[in-house]
This record gives C-alpha cells, sequence and structure tokens, in this order.
C-alpha cells in the first residue's frame, strides 16, 4: 500500500468513527436522587409493622408510606417529626402486612423506596410580640395544657387567657403553643384539617404564687406548615382544637 493510499484508508477510518460516534444518543444525565420531595411525617415505632410514614392523600386523607429500605434511613427519623423525602414506589414485600382494607379505621398504604430524606424544622420563635408555637411535638401526649379559656384568633394570632403556677411572672415568657395535626381517613368535609392545641412550658418550677394572663400566641408556624403541604385545601379552614386545664375544648377556625 502506498502512502497516498494509507493516509487515504486512515482518513475514512476517522470519519466513520466521527459518524458513528455523532449518531449515538446521548446519555441521559444521571437523576437527581432527591427530586419530588414531599412532605411526610414519621410515624410512632408501634406502627412499623404497617408504615414509617406519613403523607396528606387527596382531600386532605391520610396515606400511609412503608419504606422497604427503611434500615438505611432509620437512625436519621424521630417518631413524630416532619421530614421531606424523595422516593420511588415499590412492591410491598410478599409478607408485609399490606392494608386492604378501605374504611375510616385504616389508611390506604404506599410501599417506596426512599431516595432523599431532609428535616424540617418550624421555628418556635415568634414572629411578633407573641409567645411562639410548635407543630407536631413527640411529646405532645405528655404535656400539661395551661390554657383557661380562648379568646379569638386574630391573623396570625391566637389570643387567651392562662394561668401558672410560677415565682414571677416573668416565667409567663417560657410558655408556647404545642399543635398536634391529627388525621382523619374521613374527614369533616368543611374543613381542612385539625390541631389539637395546649399551652405547655418545659419549666417545671413551682411556688406558692399563681398567675393568670391574657396572652397571644403566633400562628405563623402553622401557616408555614400548611403552605408546604402540597395537598392542601385553600378553600377550607383549620380547625384548632384548644384542649383547657379543666379538660375541656374549643374550637378555633384559622383561615389565611
Amino acid at each position: 500500500m502506498t502512502h497516498k493510499h494509507l493516509i487515504t484508508s486512515l482518513a475514512i477510518t476517522l470519519f466513520l468513527f466521527t459518524l458513528n460516534q455523532s449518531c449515538k444518543k446521548p446519555k441521559d444525565p444521571p437523576q437527581d436522587p432527591c427530586a419530588n420531595k414531599v412532605m411526610v411525617t414519621a410515624l410512632q415505632q408501634d406502627y412499623y409493622h404497617w408504615a414509617h410514614f406519613e403523607k396528606s392523600g387527596p382531600n386532605g386523607t391520610a396515606v400511609w408510606l412503608y419504606a422497604v429500605n427503611w434500615n438505611d434511613w432509620s437512625s436519621k427519623v424521630v417518631p413524630g417529626k416532619s421530614y421531606r423525602i424523595a422516593y420511588k414506589e415499590v412492591k410491598c414485600p410478599d409478607d408485609h402486612m399490606s392494608n386492604k382494607t378501605m374504611n375510616c379505621f385504616a389508611y390506604p398504604l404506599t410501599c417506596i423506596k426512599v431516595t432523599c430524606l431532609e428535616p424540617v424544622n418550624y421555628t418556635t420563635e415568634p414572629s411578633s410580640s407573641c409567645l411562639g408555637s410548635e407543630i407536631n411535638p413527640p411529646a405532645f401526649g405528655d404535656y400539661f395544657t395551661h390554657a383557661l379559656k380562648g379568646q379569638k384568633i386574630n391573623g396570625n394570632q391566637l389570643r387567651l387567657r392562662m394561668g401558672y403556677s410560677g415565682c414571677d411572672r416573668s416565667q409567663m415568657k417560657k410558655f408556647r403553643l404545642a399543635l398536634q395535626e391529627v388525621r382523619y381517613r374521613c374527614p369533616e368535609p368543611k374543613m381542612d384539617r385539625v390541631f389539637m392545641a395546649k399551652v405547655v412550658t418545659d419549666d417545671n418550677t413551682v411556688c406558692q404564687a399563681y398567675f393568670e394572663e391574657d396572652v397571644c400566641f403566633d400562628l405563623t408556624p402553622l401557616r408555614t406548615y400548611m403552605l408546604n403541604e402540597q395537598s392542601y385545601d385553600f378553600s377550607k379552614p383549620i380547625v384548632i382544637r384548644l384542649l383547657y386545664r379543666d379538660g375541656k375544648e374549643e374550637d378555633f377556625v384559622y383561615s389565611f
């Protein structure tokens, strides 16, 4: 083969190789494992044989999520806390107690593989002159409420009268409003969500003095929580069910 023929052959080979590479289908970009996150609440450990998370379904109903790769994420999850997770729906394991009853005492269930998880922190620091509030505290059931009588909701503020034992009135600043979401399989059609509410404190100092005060609590964290809900129905109000120290309760409607 002459030198001229060799150069021609190499040129043709290079051309065909370049043409073949240009005709190849470009590779899809890597998929973001944290794309399309949804907000969920971690269930208590007693429910782990059924599911690990709860999210909002259509019309505000609850949907339970069972993570088939739970062992990969369990150390990062605290029961009762809120998280944003990304996941893929998968087939439930054969030995899973899949939810097959669709009545008011059971929730629809989906099995998932979690691909990303991040905590959602709702600050208890007030954005106004009112006292703070917190959403879905894990110890809600253990808290004693100091609320005596609710008054009204004005904008993002809940006003009420509270009573407490303390050494001086400055202890009032240590109180906050704890709000715990209650999910119903068959919710009331005229409302979107119900939140149980207690006036609580972590300061259990006991003194002979007793005080009663008219105070307000900032509801902005609750507003932020609901605005992050993908299925929140803005046409329906939220009900805050205020629990009183004497065991009674009263509903207040919160709209925004």
